[in-house]
């Protein structure tokens, strides 16, 4: 196995995954969807000590081809403040993005209420950070990550210009869960498909057609409107609202450990980890 080298510093290169358009015809001013949710990525090289005099200047000029890929951060910056300002709710243009950004705006909206006017500051920048993947034969050097995860806000504010009021983070359960989960999630597709069927099968028969009703006439029992529901599969379909997202075994819990030592803590039961960057109370 090939020995890992070792860096006393990192080298860090900012995507170009964002962009615009413009449309000359029907032009009414820039969307927030557009330009007030910034998905990006950062790629982070370690420098080896033993550069060489023309690799360091090669190094100076943006070139990374001396370095050693350790790690890529993916993440998004929302700009709750610009958005609102604009008469927009982040909260729905997160939405109608992206459903990891919906969840984890739903959750700082209602459970904690960290964006919540009442409660909380809903003009607070958020970032989101999607993952820190690290590459093969780094990844269980946590010191590394940890690096990595520390010097976090100040990339953000270094390469996009604004210092965000939250990080946060919603890591993954470890990989043996994720597949008892998607296990469940095909089960749960097929019983609610069948709760669909006993709801419309109640509203038809409200408003019965005459079509309808020589249907209903007929030996034809659809199954999905006589099936009957056990206690466990109702649970399934719907679920307490309190519920985690994924159960506490599934939980990686070094990953939770690295993020809690600093400073980050989970919001309620959602599994959602999040750094005031601020502390304010």
């Amino acid at each position: 196995m090939k020995a890992l080298r070792k860096f006393n510093e990192l080298f860090v290169e900012f995507s170009d995954r964002n962009f615009i358009r413009l449309d000359w015809k029907n032009y009414e001013g820039m969307d927030c969807h557009e330009n007030c949710v910034l998905y990006h990525s950062f790629k982070v090289y370690g420098i080896p000590k033993n550069l060489k005099e023309e690799e360091k200047s090669e190094l100076w000029e943006g070139s990374t081809k001396s370095l050693v890929p350790v790690a890529t951060i993916t993440g998004t910056l929302i700009l709750c403040d610009e958005i609102l300002r604009r008469g927009e709710e982040p909260l729905l243009v997160c939405d109608d993005l992206d459903g990891d950004l919906e969840y984890a705006m739903s959750t700082l909206t209602f459970t904690e209420g960290l964006l919540n006017e009442e409660s909380g500051d809903p003009y607070q920048n958020v970032y989101y950070l999607d993952e820190i993947t690290m590459e093969e034969g780094y990844k269980d050097d946590y010191e590394l990550k940890e690096r990595i995860l520390m010097e976090l806000q100040n990339l953000v504010f270094s390469f996009l210009h604004v210092d965000p009021d939250l990080i946060v983070h919603y890591p993954l359960p470890i990989r043996e869960k994720i597949q008892m989960e998607e296990v469940k999630d095909e089960r749960v597709e097929k019983l609610t498909a069948l709760s669909h069927q006993k709801v419309h099968a109640v509203i038809n028969g409200m408003f019965l057609s005459k079509e309808d009703q020589e249907e209903e006439s007929s030996n034809v029992l659809p199954f999905g409107e006589r099936y009957e529901f056990s206690e466990e599969e109702l649970s399934l379909i719907y679920p307490e609202d309190n519920e985690p997202p994924y159960p506490e075994e599934a939980k990686n819990q070094k990953e939770f450990e690295l993020f809690l030592d600093h400073g980050y803590s989970e919001v309620g039961n959602s599994r959602l980890l999040c750094l005031r960057t601020y502390g304010w109370d």
